[in-house]
């Protein structure tokens, strides 16, 4: 019995000595291909290819990096069906969906892709300012490991809330609005400051 429990427990030393080599092994693959100043292509789908610059790799350990991403329908540039996109805007990138494809497997066109666009709550709160010059803005910290936050608008008994953060994106909350999913991030996914303008008028234009 005792040598059974013996094998049994370097049996459990093994598989974590395994697991914790391939989770390095995993870290160190990331950290060599999504290195600052790299720049990746790969075909996610047939005829689609999406093209990756990496701009800050600090955070590849956590899982993500800051970067630019271009998505291109290579027969329809070729055939010029459309024009050959250029790269978008910084984002935060996470590394499990660098490479994912919404679409179909025949290629086509790019679905909506969730971004998570690079923003302070500084930013936020100057343009919701100028669409809103009576609105009492207020910033909060939620996790300074991450530099995720909380920007509050309020005017009388009205508020909204925009949230931020690299690891679950950018959205909006409507807290008068009852949402059907209690653990739902936000009321709505937002990508731009434009969509941040654009959800505070939608909710409660009787701010401006």
């Amino acid at each position: 019995m005792v040598t059974v429990l013996r094998q049994l427990d370097e049996c459990g030393r093994c598989a974590l000595m395994f697991r914790e080599f391939l989770h390095t092994w995993r870290l160190r693959r990331l950290r060599s291909t999504f290195r600052a100043g790299a720049e990746i292509s790969r075909f996610i789908a047939k005829d689609v290819r999406r093209d990756i610059q990496v701009l800050d790799d600090s955070r590849v350990d956590d899982g993500y990096v800051t970067a630019r991403v271009r998505t291109t329908n290579v027969l329809y540039v070729t055939h010029n069906l459309e024009a050959a996109p250029e790269f978008g805007a910084p984002e935060i990138l996470h590394l499990d969906r660098a490479w994912a494809w919404g679409g179909d497997s025949w290629g086509g066109k790019e679905p909506i892709r969730l971004k998570i666009p690079l923003l302070t709550s500084n930013a936020l709160c100057n343009a919701l300012h100028e669409q809103f010059p009576r609105a009492q803005l207020s910033e909060e910290v939620v996790n300074a490991e991450h530099r995720s936050w909380r920007v509050t608008m309020t005017v009388g008994d009205k508020r909204l809330e925009f949230v931020w953060g690299p690891l679950s994106g950018f959205g909006g909350i409507n807290p008068d609005v009852e949402d059907e999913n209690a653990f739902a991030y936000c009321d709505e996914y937002l990508y731009s400051l434009d969509d941040a303008v654009r959800f505070a008028m939608l909710h409660n234009g009787a701010m401006a």
